[in-house]
């Protein structure tokens, strides 16, 4: 029987994966003709190099040229390396001498970078797998070890994101960016808000971004969203691949969701949906909900009423299980109050701190899995007893960790929140984009909202609507007060 530790000693004689003729071909390429450096820099960086004088090398050479007019040449190259004290580490002049004797065509420098960048990944493979051996001889517990090996498959696959980094290779990734948005001009960019008009002023939901919807019962916090899931569940993302998005109930039934979707796409009212009451003979009724099957069928929309086990951790890991099977764009979580902290060793927890740790993981959740995560919430009542009945950031119910960790958070107001008409959607928090106030209109025999036209701002309430509206805020205080 082979034990751990021959079994360690064995692995460690191996050799880690690497292409040093890879590596010399790239450094070579860009000393030829310095445009090589260009189809380089998107596919490999110091640290892909596993020779130390190649690291210095390529960091010498992208000092060069990511200047204004820079120029790299073995001269060059050999007075840089002179000034940071590292050309006896590369070999000296000697060493670029011999480079370039073996050059290689340059127009083949993205091949060399790629085998380059897959010997570095195969390396990190292997430390993570080396990290997750460690620790599962140490002895944590199983919840705690596939959570972390779900965190670091999803680290290799996508990048861990969180290496310093220098702004030279950080101006090479906001240049890539820059030049697809300027190619790109004009479309839509983010994840399809659903509105046509939030689309323009937000761009579209933003990877990595935590966005609170919030609203009082009744308001239509859910129908809102379900219509954000399914127009991004039929949009596509930069490669033509169709988006998906995972919607995760902990109030209402999967075919209840089901029920509000066919009623969104066909435009027919959800209660004779349910009710069975479309007649044989209404033929164009029929074929909208049979259009309507067709559409869910196709749609890239996955549904979870996960409401037995409302943890962060829970929902992050049938999200990367999904975003391994065929990827993921949008998380919508229904709603932050019936969400639950972990279990914790060492008693209970008061709410409003377990509710903020849950605000905490979701943001890390959605920089981690890079998606945008919707989180609806509810209100507390402080809106009703104020004279201005408008949300504000401070009526965020149970804790004030959303209002710091989010970044959007957006609420909606209607004056009669039971029945349908005008409703604001009022962006109180933005991190890249102006706050603003956008005006749509529910339906609630539906449960559709729709935009209301361009201009349209809401009418000055009457002197009964006033005297009403004073009235219902004195009877609400004094419940309060009671």
């Amino acid at each position: 029987m082979v034990t751990r530790a021959a079994r360690a000693a064995t692995e460690s004689d191996r050799v880690l994966p690497h292409n040093l003729d890879a590596e010399r071909a790239v450094l070579a390429s860009i000393l030829v003709d310095n445009a090589a450096y260009a189809k380089a820099a998107p596919l490999v960086r110091e640290a892909s190099f596993y020779r130390l004088a190649h690291q210095l090398l390529f960091a010498s050479l992208a000092r060069q040229l990511e200047r204004p007019h820079g120029l790299a040449d073995p001269l060059t190259t050999q007075a840089d390396l002179v000034r940071h004290g590292t050309l006896e580490d590369v070999g000296g002049m000697l060493y670029l001498s011999e480079l370039l004797t073996g050059a290689t065509r340059a127009t083949n420098i993205a091949h060399y970078a790629t085998l380059v960048a897959e010997a570095k990944q195969r390396r990190e493979i292997i430390a993570a797998g080396q990290a997750m051996l460690a620790q599962a001889f140490d002895g944590d517990d199983v919840a705690t070890l596939l959570a972390d090996a779900d965190s670091a498959i999803i680290q290799l696959r996508h990048g861990t994101g969180g290496a310093l980094l220098h702004t030279s290779e950080l101006g090479r990734q906001l240049s890539a960016d820059l030049e697809y948005r300027f190619a790109h001009r004009g479309e839509l960019l983010g994840v399809p808000t659903g509105f046509s008009t939030l689309d323009v002023h937000t761009g579209g939901w933003e990877n990595g971004d935590l966005v609170v919807v919030a609203a009082r019962p009744s308001i239509g916090k859910t129908s809102l969203v379900l219509k954000s899931a399914w127009t991004a569940a039929e949009s596509h993302r930069r490669d033509g691949t169709q988006r998906r998005v995972a919607f995760f109930s902990l109030e209402m039934k999967k075919l209840q969701l089901m029920y509000r979707l066919m009623a969104l796409l066909t435009g027919i009212p959800i209660k004779r949906l349910r009710g069975g009451g479309i007649p044989e003979h209404v033929t164009h009724e029929w074929a909208a909900v049979a259009q309507a099957q067709e559409r869910m069928a196709t749609m890239g929309l996955f549904i979870d009423d996960a409401a037995d086990k409302p943890y962060v951790s829970t929902i992050r890991g049938k999200c990367r299980q999904m975003m391994a099977d065929g990827g993921l764009d949008l998380v919508i979580i229904d709603y932050f109050q019936l969400m639950k902290g972990e279990p914790r060793k060492g008693g209970e927890t008061n709410r409003s701190a377990e509710l903020a740790a849950v605000s905490r993981e979701l943001k890390l959740m959605a920089g981690e899995l890079n998606v945008p995560v919707m989180l609806l919430s509810q209100l507390n009542r402080n809106s009703t007893i104020r004279d201005d009945p408008r949300p504000k950031l401070s009526d965020l119910r149970d804790t004030g960790a959303l209002e710091q960790d989010a970044d959007v958070i957006a609420f909606l107001h209607r004056k009669d929140h039971k029945n349908s008409g005008p409703t604001a959607f009022i962006i109180d928090k933005a991190r890249n984009h102006d706050t603003a106030d956008i005006w749509l209109t529910l339906d609630r025999q539906t449960t559709r909202f729709e935009e209301m036209p361009e201009g349209y701002t809401a009418p000055e309430p009457t002197a009964e609507e006033k005297a009403a509206t004073k009235k219902a805020m004195i009877i609400a205080r004094k419940r309060v007060t009671i």
